[in-house]
């Protein structure tokens, strides 16, 4: 039975989906979504925010300073990211990804994909350009301090920031370490 629930209970499938989990799937793709792949807020993600992405990286990347060089690396690279995520997301093919097209691109791949190793290219340069932004002092790890710091930029409370780290330490099929 494809898609269905299993109630531990009762030992009965229901294809019902898990309202819970389904709403908090959508959070978490929504949250990416607009706080990493919308660089520029305008609520659609195209080429030019990928440029924006690259230059905030080239920037982190070189603690505030600015090389040319480091630069066009970073913007090459997410010319390319954007490119194959385009290619597969964009499914109107007119140079936006919506966030319902990112969303459905992210489901399908929930079936498709077992493992970090299982996702497509772009997508993990993607994904280590973004534990990156996590990881400043570049040790392969996210502490608590990094994880706050990170957060607390995105406008999270202290205190939310270190029950969320908390709680990932807490689930075993997550981890921070690279």
């Amino acid at each position: 039975m494809s898609g269905a629930v299993r109630n531990r209970t009762t030992g009965t499938a229901s294809n019902e989906s898990h309202g819970l989990m389904a709403d908090y799937s959508r959070y978490k793709s929504l949250w990416f979504y607009k706080n990493v792949l919308d660089a520029d807020g305008d609520g659609y993600t195209n080429e030019d925010d990928f440029i924006r992405l690259a230059l905030k990286h080239a920037v982190f990347f070189c603690k505030g300073g600015y090389f040319k060089d480091i630069y066009d690396t970073y913007v090459h690279s997410f010319q390319k990211i954007w490119a194959a995520l385009a290619q597969e997301a964009d499914t109107n093919q007119d140079g936006v990804i919506t966030f319902h097209e990112w969303y459905a691109y992210i489901n399908s791949l929930r079936s498709q994909v077992r493992s970090y190793e299982d996702l497509p290219e772009h997508l993990r340069e993607l994904i280590e350009h973004h534990f990156n932004d996590y990881d400043s002092n570049r040790d392969g790890q996210v502490d608590i301090n990094e994880y706050r710091l990170y957060l607390c930029g995105r406008n999270m409370d202290l205190k939310m920031a270190t029950q969320c780290f908390e709680s990932l330490l807490s689930v075993s099929e997550f981890t921070l370490i690279k």
